[in-house]
């Protein structure tokens, strides 16, 4: 064979796929003879290309040449190289690609070998080696290390190649050769990458030396394994894959792992046990070419590498025309796409065939099912190619399949066109796609990834045409569709088929049209007019009746008539849906029916409408019965038993006897009766009249027609209104009728039956069936009669057994019968009667022999006559139907069982050519029944009748067969031992779970029994436990003390183990750097008794054992601190050092102090991460387990302890004062502390928010900072300010009363004299100005430019009909369908326009608050984390936006306008101690104008912390007003807000308020702060100083609504986190006072703007103008959905509206 490495690289390149009539694709098969002369033909032995000149080096049995195929007529016969040798064969050819450019020929000739060396640039040839010693089999080259690897019969040789051109030195055998005793080698392949020699062998005994071993061969080590059975006749190796190729001489075909030598492999077989010769791959596209000796070449694609051996595909080149030829002997790649083939023969051949040519198939169906990987359809040129043959164009591969029309909706149209189809397709191209009518191409909408959307164009003629789809100019799918044209002709009901969809009837003219030629309303299309009602609905046959119609629609003013039958009279429209005709006379015996229409006048087949029930003419002096009579026109009179009309004189001298329902017949009794007897019957009716009562009489005939003309007449008698008696007559068996007659008249219509029978039966079943009451059996006389005095039920056939018999007859059959009597009875076997013996209550009788085999009627006969009352079925056979059946065989009496397989009569066994036996052979056990394919042994069947072989006929043997899936893919000898016993031996197992089958010559001998053969080292088995179990046999299993794969035999302890060791959880998943956090893990199979710990990367811990599938363990310290940023440790179990669970789980250290050692509890909630708590006691930020268990941590919601009052704030030094403490989140500790400046004293808790605690005393007058300890560490964030004032200052008990008074009296003097002075100070100044500021017009607010976006002046406040229709649509079902689907299919340069208009539709019907939370669950149910909601371009933001003004605009102007004026004012320099606003219920900040903390922007003389101070300070005034007015935010927004609230807890706990915060402030408060003339803040846009202070403000206040401490991009807005951090406990309890749910948005007070009529009737009509021009893509939105009834309405309305225009 050739170099591996050569064939791999000339099949890199992609390949083609074949034609459909060959599913290999070849082609192109040529042939050459290769022949010295007639009588001396050349056998080819091996192949070789040279690239560079494009020449094959062919090396043949008697002579080596070079050919060039392109030259393929000929062969250069004078290019032999070296001379000829009889009897020789060359067996490779090789190639070195080195600068020396030489080939290396094999060649033997009986015991001698040589090796030629031909230069390929020069063409001249030298035999370089010579070995005259065995003959050479195998021969590969390693050209990197200049080394011959040759095999002979039973050793390997090693021979370093000489310098090219020189003769080779023949080494010392002791060095050279190997000692190894080897099986007769065939084939030989260098693996260059890995650096080993592979040589194939007999016996499937694969070899491999390691290239690199340079030593004495005698020393050299050679691995070896078995694959299979056979020789391995062909090998390969696929550097690419990792992979070896093997094929054996029996066809089974091996692909093993380079990187585990005898490990996991895949096995195939080829059929007919054909030698796989040759082959080569395609390392590109993982296929293998197989050349065999029966001249077949396969082709194997080998893509699921790791699936079971029996899912590979083999295909067979049946269409190739290889043959007549013997084998494929060699096989070369010439290029990408081609190879050269090889043949024995007379003559032998070389064949160039194409591998892969796409261009055989023309069609995107051929080239796409096709089974190779290397083509694909290109729809630009419609041509199956590779991927580099279609640029520019969509290309399709095996796997996208073709484009194919799966339906066309409708299939035809009018032939005036216009008709939209929609087109599903199953793979469709979103560009330049066109539909194709016939040869008309129209445009096609794309509605989405399989749909389409065209319109039918105008069609002459009416016929049929494809329909397709077009990309390009060309044809796009592989398939068209039947297009129909109709024309749309008729009266009504013919022109509203259902064939015909879009042709319509215009009620106005008659005709049948299509829309646009009929008024719109007139326009019918689903049905013709219905005649609803007529009344009345019957008439006299003189006429006159007046006649009311009713119906779906009259046209005003047409000519319509009335049609009775074939009369027609005028018809009067009375209105739109009711017209009056009358009836016309009519000729009528008795009465008619005829059908009512009404017709256009002139006219004899226009029919307008039809009505479905007829109308009625009476006659009524005809009808001669009850039943005829009686209508709403006639009355029947019993006492004269005549019809008359309503209205006409009646004879009826009784009133009573006028009936309105006739007398029915109901029942008699009794039903049926004796043969030849009399019966009294009685008759029931609903009524018998009492009037002429003796005028009843009863008729009986054996006939029930309307004549009764053989009636005889029998006396009534009239018992009551419902019964009268009759007398029947004595009448032979069968059925007789009656009915009642009153005088001459039929009384009533119906007649009843009566039976009559007699008892003369022969047998029980005929006896006792049907109605013959008054017959009984006599069973022990078996005698049927009259009013017998002892009846008895019919006996029973329980059962026969045995159910089927020899034909011989001769079975004893026992019959099971319910009732037996003592008497004589028979059996019949079809008809054959034989006497019967009466035992206990059972009969017996011997089957009589038959000549017919199947089945036959069993009966049971008395007297000759069935005695049960079922029969039974009988099966005859004979021997020969139980062959091949050995165990039904023996179970017959008369059959034995002939050895091997036939079943004969024991009359016959003795003709038996084997043994003849009545127990049959079977296998009761396989020992062992499962074995490792590392140990094969001997395998001892047991079983019973395994007769000895040289008894059975032949001189056959047994042989064990391995099935799997009915195929057999083992076999061994059996060795026979005895009757019960026999052995096998398997030399070479392959892993398979089969079944053991015993079988004699060829065919199976007795049952098989399952056997497994498994290899717990397949794969990658010895990874660990989980790849362990991953093993296909149950036998293997994971030995957790030794860590090994293996059977359970073969662990040295119990702990063999499955399911694996696995942890589920480790609990907490983090800790803290400084250890001692208890860590519980939860998992499966973690076994007590082992030395396991936990791993945390590379440190370890022991392990407490909890139970089986719990443990314990503690965190060990880090050795150095680690951000939680950095990556997870992988946390596991071990044993020894060793992974003993299967699984890892992701553990981190987490430090919450090692940024800042102060954090404090603000920061350690807002900035770290949530799995950091503050621990109060320990005064730090640390995972809750590091906290003391004694106080509660600050986690979640709960807001940072803090103190915010005290009082007094003013004491003695002297101490011992009382001082009140009020904060939050105080907690009873005895250990609390208050800190006066550092001195401290204990405090006394009083509640959550208040803490008391004395002053202590002090050396002098100060003020000092007042703080809460906790121990010794700091329990609050902030200090308060207490103020020591000396003694003095401070009244005491020793101080002299009159020096009191004085004091006292001159303070008195002092304040007055003050007083006087500052109020003559302010009358001298003026008085200072007062602003007043005045409300703002919130409409012209709300809604400004909403008049000129949606313009609502052309249609004058007036909405059409569709128009309001669409309003219905819009805001009707509760979920908002259409609604959604204008959002989410319309553009996004109009979502501004949509979402505005939407909010004003929605609030004028007061549905905007439903819609807005409708929107909010379906952004935050779609959303994936909390960053993707609530963007600035979704609809719920827009909408909120446009709302929030309709409802909170009074809300900013009271909170925030007066803030924001001072502000403005102080820009401007207007402000000054004297300027007053008309304050009332407002906020004031007033204060200095600067805040600019930017350093680039501060102007000069700016102090850049006073700013930073003034920042604060406002952000601090401005933020306390917002929380103030939380009851005065609109009730609407509250009510959203709860309900964000509600979706977002329940998906995103943990970013609650990040979310919240971003919706109130983001979308409501920060706008107005930044544009606060666009919502009335400010009349005019702020000056520039203000604006800059206002962008501040709202930063600040949009990071504290975060909950983000700011300076990342500005790093000057970094002195603004003290201020995120002390109020990020107040925003929340702001936000979530917001939010409480308890809030209704519907209370009477709530502020909402009404909406202008016209610019509600603006937003309407740009609405309705969105749903036309996108109404293909929001109807199939809708459709999509599952909202067929909206979109139904959608087309509906807009069809309308089309049919009004």
């Amino acid at each position: 064979m050739g170099d591996a490495s050569l064939l791999l690289l000339l099949f890199l390149i992609p390949l083609c796929l074949g034609q459909d009539d060959n599913p290999l694709g070849f082609s192109g098969l040529s042939f050459v003879n290769v022949s010295r002369s007639p009588s001396n033909n050349i056998g080819i032995g091996g192949l070789a290309l040279d690239t560079v000149t494009g020449k094959v080096l062919v090396g043949a049995s008697n002579a080596a040449f070079r050919w060039d195929p392109n030259l393929y007529s000929r062969i250069n016969t004078s290019s032999v190289v070296g001379s000829l040798v009889p009897n020789g064969i060359w067996i490779d050819v090789q190639l070195q690609w080195s600068s020396s450019r030489r080939a290396l020929l094999c060649y033997t000739s009986g015991s001698n070998s040589y090796i030629y060396e031909y230069n390929i640039d020069a063409g001249v040839a030298t035999r370089v080696f010579t070995r005259n010693t065995t003959a050479l089999t195998a021969c590969v080259m390693d050209f990197r290390n200049e080394i011959a690897w040759l095999s002979y019969s039973t050793k390997f040789y090693r021979v370093p190649m000489g310098a090219p051109g020189t003769q080779w030195t023949n080494p010392d055998p002791s060095i050279a050769e190997s000692t190894v005793q080897k099986k007769r080698t065939y084939v030989g392949a260098i693996d260059s990458i890995n650096n080993y020699a592979y040589f194939g062998s007999a016996d499937a005994v694969l070899y491999r030396l390691n290239l690199s071993y340079m030593g004495p061969m005698i020393n050299m080590s050679i691995s070896s394994f078995t694959v299979g059975a056979g020789n391995i006749q062909s090998l390969g190796i696929d550097n690419v894959n990792n992979r070896i190729y093997l094929g054996t001489e029996f066809g089974l075909g091996f692909v093993y792992s380079l990187g585990t030598f005898g490990g996991n492999y895949r096995l195939f077989y080829v059929p007919g046990s054909q030698v796989l010769q040759t082959m080569l791959w395609d390392a590109s596209t993982n296929t293998s070419f197989w050349g065999t000796s029966q001249g077949n070449l396969y082709r194997i694609n080998d893509d699921n590498f790791n699936q079971p051996f029996d899912s590979l595909t083999i295909n067979n080149c049946t269409a190739c025309g290889i043959t007549p030829v013997q084998s494929i002997t060699a096989m070369i790649p010439l290029t990408s796409r081609q190879a050269l083939i090889a043949t024995s023969g007379t003559p032998a051949r070389i064949a160039k065939i194409n591998l892969y040519d796409c261009s055989l198939h023309t069609t995107c169906d051929s080239c796409a099912t096709t089974d190779a990987v290397y083509c694909g359809w290109c729809l630009r040129s419609n041509t199956c190619t590779d991927r580099a043959g279609c640029s520019g164009s969509p290309y399709l591969k095996l796997d996208d399949g073709c484009p194919t029309i799966l339906s066309s909706s409708p299939s035809s149209g009018a032939s005036l066109g216009h008709t939209n189809v929609t087109i599903t397709v199953t793979l469709l191209n979103p560009d330049n796609t066109q539909c194709a009518f016939g040869g008309i191409v129209v445009p096609a909408t794309v509605l989405n990834s399989n749909t389409v959307l065209c319109t039918s164009p105008p069609q002459l003629s009416l016929s049929s045409v494809p329909l397709s789809l077009m990309y390009l100019g060309a044809n796009y799918t592989s398939n068209s569709v039947t297009w129909s044209y109709y024309d749309c002709t008729g009266n009504c009901s013919t022109c509203l088929q259902t064939e015909k969809p879009d042709c319509g009837f215009c009620l106005d003219s008659g005709e049948c049209t299509i829309g646009g030629y009929c008024n719109v309303s007139h326009f019918w299309q689903d049905s013709c007019p219905i005649i609803t009602s007529i009344s009345p609905q019957q008439g006299v046959d003189q006429g006159g009746t007046l006649v009311s119609i009713t119906a779906d629609y009259f046209p005003q003013g047409a000519s319509l008539q009335c049609r009775f039958g074939d009369q027609k009279v005028e018809a009067n429209v009375v209105n739109a849906t009711l017209l009056t005709c009358t009836a016309p006379p009519a000729q009528v015996n008795g009465y008619s029916q005829v059908l009512l229409s009404v017709v256009y006048s002139n006219s004899t087949s226009d029919v307008y409408a039809t009505y479905a029930t007829p109308f009625v003419y009476y006659n009524c002096d005809l009808s001669h019965s009850c039943k005829l009579c009686l209508t709403g026109l006639c009355q029947w009179c019993t006492e004269t038993s005549t019809c008359s009309a309503v209205e006409s004189t009646t004879t009826c001298s009784n009133t009573t006897t006028l009936l309105s329902q006739c007398p029915v017949l109901s029942k008699m009794s009794p039903e049926s009766g004796y043969t030849m007897q009399a019966y009294e019957v009685s008759v029931t009716s609903n009524f018998f009249t009492e009037i002429e009562a003796t005028s009843y009489s009863c008729q009986w005939s054996d006939i029930d027609d309307s004549n009764f003309s053989d009636a005889v007449s029998t006396n009534a008698t009239y018992i009551n209104a419902s019964i009268i008696t009759c007398e029947s007559l004595p009448q032979s068996p069968g059925t007789s009728y009656l009915r009642v007659m009153h005088g001459p008249a039929l009384y009533a219509a119906e007649s009843l039956p009566f039976q009559v029978y007699d008892c003369e039966a022969l047998s029980c079943r005929d006896c006792l069936v049907g109605f013959k009451e008054e017959c009984g059996w006599a069973l022990q006389d078996a005698l049927c009669g009259h009013n017998v005095s002892e009846r008895s039920a019919c006996p029973t056939l329980d059962a026969i057994f045995p159910s089927q018999g020899h034909l011989q007859g001769g079975t004893l059959v026992t019959v099971s019968v319910s009732d037996l009597v003592n008497a004589t009875y028979e059996c019949s076997f079809g008809g054959i009667v034989v006497p019967a013996t009466l035992s206990d209550d059972e009969v017996q009788c011997v089957t009589p022999p038959s000549s017919i085999k199947g089945s036959c009627l069993f009966q049971l006969l008395r007297g000759g006559q069935p005695y049960t009352l079922e029969d039974a079925t009988f099966q005859y056979f004979d021997c020969s139907d139980f062959s091949g059946n050995c165990s039904e065989c023996v179970a017959q009496e008369m059959c034995s069982f002939c050895v091997p397989f036939s079943c004969q009569e024991m009359v016959s066994s003795i003709n038996c050519s084997s043994a003849s036996i009545t127990r049959c052979p079977a296998l009761t056990a396989v020992i062992p029944d499962h074995l490792s394919v590392k140990d094969p042994r001997a395998v001892t069947i047991e079983g019973v009748s395994l007769v000895d072989p040289a008894l059975l006929p032949g001189d056959g043997e047994y042989t064990c067969q391995v099935l799997f899936n009915n195929t057999v893919v083992m076999v061994a000898q059996a060795s026979w031992d005895n009757e019960t016993s026999l052995s096998c031996l398997f030399q070479a197992p392959i892993m398979v779970k089969g079944f053991l089958a015993l079988s004699y010559n060829g065919s199976v001998f007795a049952n098989d029994l399952p056997i497994e053969f498994y290899d717990c080292d397949y794969g990658q088995s010895q990874a660990n436990c989980s790849v362990c179990h991953a093993n296909p046999s149950s036998y293997c299993g994971w030995c957790l003390d030794q860590f090994l794969c293996g059977p359970e035999e073969g662990c040295l302890s119990y702990l063999w183990q499955k399911p694996c060791p696995a942890i589920a959880s480790v609990t907490p998943d983090y800790a803290s750097p400084y250890g001692n956090t208890t860590l519980t893990i939860e998992g499966q199979s973690l076994f007590e008794g082992l030395d396991l710990r936990c791993q945390f990367g590379e440190a370890s811990v022991p392990v407490e054992h909890i139970n089986s599938s719990v443990l314990s363990c503690v965190a060990p310290p880090q050795s150095t601190r680690k951000r939680d940023t950095s990556p997870n440790l992988a946390f596991s179990i071990t044993l020894n050092g060793k992974p003993f669970a299967s699984n890892t789980l992701n553990f981190q250290y987490l430090d919450c102090l090692s940024q800042n050692e102060s954090i404090r509890c603000g920061v350690c909630k807002l900035n770290l991460d949530p799995r950091c708590e503050w621990c109060p006691y320990q005064d730090m930020c640390a995972p809750v387990q590091q906290c003391s268990s004694l106080y509660p941590v600050v986690s979640g919601y709960s807001l940072c302890p803090a103190l915010t009052r005290l009082d007094p704030v003013v004491g003695s030094i002297a101490g011992g004062l009382l001082v009140h403490l009020t904060g939050v989140s105080f907690i009873n500790s005895t250990d609390l502390q208050c800190s006066f400046g550092g001195d401290t004293v204990p405090a006394s808790y009083v509640n959550a928010t208040r803490i008391t605690c004395m002053s202590p005393r002090v050396e002098s007058a100060s003020t000092v900072e007042v703080s809460l300890l906790l121990g010794q560490s700091p329990f609050v964030d902030n200090n308060l300010v207490f103020q020591y004032q000396l003694d003095d200052v401070m009244p005491t008990s020793s101080v002299d009363v009159n020096l009191i008074i004085g004091v006292t009296v001159a303070g008195v003097v002092i304040v007055i004299a003050v007083v006087i002075i500052v109020v003559a100070v302010l009358v001298v100044r003026r008085r200072p100005k007062k602003i007043v500021l005045t409300e703002p017009r919130y409409d012209e607010l709300a809604f400004a430019g909403a008049a000129s976006e949606f313009p609502g002046e052309k249609e004058k406040g007036m909405i059409s009909t569709q128009v309001m229709a669409l309003q219905d649509l819009l805001l009707g079902p509760p979920h908002f369908p259409l609604f959604t689907a204008i959002c989410e299919t319309a553009q996004i340069s109009d979502m501004d326009s949509i979402s505005k208009a939407l909010t004003y539709l929605s609030s004028d019907q007061n549905k905007a608050l439903a819609l807005l939370k409708h929107f909010v669950s379906l952004e935050v149910k779609a959303a994936d984390s909390d960053t993707s909601l609530f963007r600035a371009n979704s609809v719920v933001c827009k909408m909120t936006s446009f709302y929030s003004k309709l409802v909170g605009l009074p809300y900013l102007w009271k909170t925030l306008a007066l803030a924001i004026h001072e502000l403005n004012d102080l820009g401007k320099g207007d402000y000054d101690d004297n300027t007053k606003y008309n304050s009332e219920g407002m906020t004031s900040i007033m204060s200095q104008p600067s805040m600019e903390v930017d350093p680039n922007r501060l102007e000069e003389g700016e102090d850049e912390k006073v700013n930073q101070i003034q920042l604060q300070l406002m952000s601090q005034k401005l933020f306390a007003a917002i929380t103030k007015s939380v009851d005065n935010l609109p009730p609407q927004l509250r009510e959203l807000m709860a309900h964000l609230r509600e979706e977002v807890s329940a998906k995103f706990p943990e970013q609650l308020h990040k979310v919240l915060g971003g919706f109130i402030f983001l979308r409501f408060i920060c706008p107005s702060i930044l544009a606060p003339h666009v919502y009335g803040l400010l009349p005019e846009p702020p000056n520039q100083d203000c604006q800059r202070c206002l962008i501040l403000l709202s930063k600040t206040l949009q990071n504290l609504a975060l909950g983000t401490l700011p300076g990342k991009k500005e790093p000057f807005m970094l002195t603004m986190n003290d201020f995120i951090t002390q109020n990020l406990d107040a925003v929340h309890a702001f936000l979530e006072d917001v939010a409480r749910p308890e809030v209704n948005g519907d209370e009477d007070w709530a502020f909402l703007l009404d909406i202008p009529p016209q610019i509600k009737v603006g937003c309407l009509n740009y609405i309705h103008r969105i749903v036309i021009s996108n109404a293909p893509v929001i109807t199939a939105y809708l459709e999509e959905a599952g909202e067929t009834d909206i979109s139904e309405q959608i087309s509906q309305v807009l069809q309308t509206e089309q049919k009004e225009l």
